[in-house]
Parts: C-alpha cells; structure tokens; sequence
C-alpha cells in the first residue's frame, strides 16, 4: 500500500511539470488526430501512438541535456517583447544577451521550428519512426506554447507570492472539468501554414497574454473560499473556462495544420 501511494505522489509531483498536465496534453492531441483530414491516410494505430507519446518530452527532461529548456519561454523577460518589438532569430538574441541568459529564459520557439523542420524530413525519406517521433514531440512543444502559463517570466507564480498555480490551473483544474472540457472540443478544419518565427511568436504572445486572467482568478477564487478546496476551483474555472476552452481549441488546430503543411511540404510522401 505503501508502494501505490508513493508511485501516486510521485505521478502528481512530476505531473506539475508538464507543460499542460498529461490530460490535457492527451485532450488537445486526440482533438488534433480528429481534425487530420482523410487524404493523409493515417491509421488508427498511428494516431493512437502520437496520443500516446505526446507526454514523452517531459519524460527526457530530466536526462537529456537541453531538453528542459524546449518546453517554455520567459518571453516578458525580453525588453523587445515589451516594447512590441520581438527579436525572433535566437542568434541575435545570443548576441545581445548572451548564450546563457538566452538558454534559460527557454527556447521554445526554436524547438517547435526545429521539430518541424525534422518532421518534413522525415515524411520525404518515409522514415515511419521519424515520423511518429517527431509528430509526438511537434504536438508537445505546439501544446506547451498554448499554455499561458509556460510563456511568461512568473512562472509558478513565483514573482506573485502565487506558488502551485501551475499545477492547480493546468492539472488539478482541467481534471476536474475533464467532461466539459471534452464536449466543446472542435472539429476544426487544418489549414497549409508557412511556418516561420513570427507566426510562431504571435502563437506564444497570444497565450501570454492570457496570463493574467489565470493569476487574477487565482487571487479571487482564493480570496472567497480561503483554501484550494472544490469551491476554489469551481470559481477558478468559472473565471478561467474560456480562456482554457479556447487555447486548448486553438492548439488542436494548430497541430493538426502543422501536420498536414509538413505532410504537403514533404511532397504528401509521393
């Protein structure tokens, strides 16, 4: 009994540190699967797989060097975003303010432009492990850069006095309103995206922007029921619902286009 109750703490401590929580992950990943049109012609047992994998990213975090930083962007922390003025190439942002600070305010950017990249290569060489590979870890980093709380500098509410925000808002929230959750995800049709950094950075600025609704609905549900109780987060969904309902919406759209562009990018594997 013992074992089981520390296999369940520790599910829910690294639970924490997924971008979104794995259910969530898993929502916006089957969505996405849904929304892949018929001519690709991608099996069951495919789509099954990148559901599946879809969390592996956070796994490699903690034993494969530079994985961690894939998964987040500090992106107030750049005087440039601030000003609505963004640098997007990451060398010029090395050479401003360094290798280092670049590192650690995250990279994720980079990260979905890379796998990208390596998706296409793998659908032109018809490389099936390639493609499953890169297709789950795609769907990953596109879903990590919806969540508003993985694209800001207050991250966990560590510069609000707000710890644990992370877990309650994206873990502990979305499971509870998994159902409601469920029934307004969209059949949304894909579209051929050119991918580049400006869309790639208007997809995460989006999601920062919604940051604040999180934090102040976070301040509020606490303030009336004076505990992370069933009240709590009732009022933070309620607060919180169309914000989530959206980005999670918007994410399995994006996937799903990502998917298809590199898909045709490649040649549709003729």
């Amino acid at each position: 009994m013992k074992r089981i109750e520390s296999i369940l703490v520790l599910m829910m401590l690294l639970s924490n540190l997924f971008g979104w929580g794995g259910l969530a992950h898993r929502i916006i990943t089957e969505q996405a699967m849904e929304n892949l049109p018929d001519e690709m012609q991608l099996s069951n047992d495919w789509k099954s797989y990148v559901v599946e994998h879809c969390t592996d990213p956070d796994w490699r975090k903690d034993e494969t060097p530079g994985e961690k930083e894939k998964h987040y962007i500090d992106i107030d922390f750049y005087e440039e975003f601030n000003r609505g003025e963004m640098i997007f190439e990451k060398d010029e942002l090395i050479s401003k303010y360094g290798e280092k600070v670049v590192i650690d305010q995250g990279v994720l950017p980079w990260a979905i432009m890379e796998t990208y990249q390596n998706l296409i290569t793998a659908f032109t060489e018809q490389n099936e492990k390639n493609i499953l590979l890169y297709t789950s870890d795609l769907a990953h980093y596109i879903e990590d850069g919806s969540q508003p709380q993985h694209v800001i500098l207050n991250y966990n509410g560590k510069l609000t006095d707000q710890p644990g925000i992370h877990g309650r808002y994206e873990t502990d929230m979305i499971r509870n309103f998994e159902m409601e959750i469920r029934e307004d995800m969209k059949l949304n049709p894909v579209e051929d995206i050119e991918l580049d950094l400006k869309f790639v950075f208007d997809y995460i600025s989006n999601s920062n922007s919604l940051s604040p609704i999180i934090f102040a609905a976070d301040l509020q549900a606490l303030k009336i029921a004076e505990d992370y109780n069933e009240k709590y987060y009732n009022i933070l969904w309620f607060k919180t619902k169309y914000i989530t309902k959206l980005q999670l919406n918007v994410a399995s759209k994006v996937l799903a286009s990502l998917i298809y562009s590199a898909w045709i990018d490649a040649g549709k594997n003729k």
